[in-house]
């Protein structure tokens, strides 16, 4: 559990910087520009980078969560002698 949560620090430390310069971006020519960072900072591009990292941080909870379950459930049964 612990080089998991290492790992991750280190996949959102590489996310960092690049989020920082997205930020200080100026000048940045959209092709739709009307929808997309009008004075907001590139909003939308942000997100668009950190969607995937937050995406399998989700499912990372979900799993554990799916596997805590089933592991209270088996002791849970074996404490009341199901199956027997």
């Amino acid at each position: 559990m612990k080089v998991h949560i290492l790992v991750s620090l280190y996949a959102y430390k590489a996310l960092v910087d690049p989020t920082r310069a997205i930020i200080k971006e100026d000048n940045i020519n959209y092709s739709w520009h009307d929808f997309v960072s009008k004075n907001n900072q590139n909003a939308l591009t942000i997100v668009n980078v950190w969607a995937p990292v937050v995406a399998i941080y989700l499912l990372d909870i979900y799993v554990f969560y799916t596997l805590v379950l089933a592991v209270y459930g088996f002791l849970q049964g074996a404490r009341d002698r199901l199956g027997e």
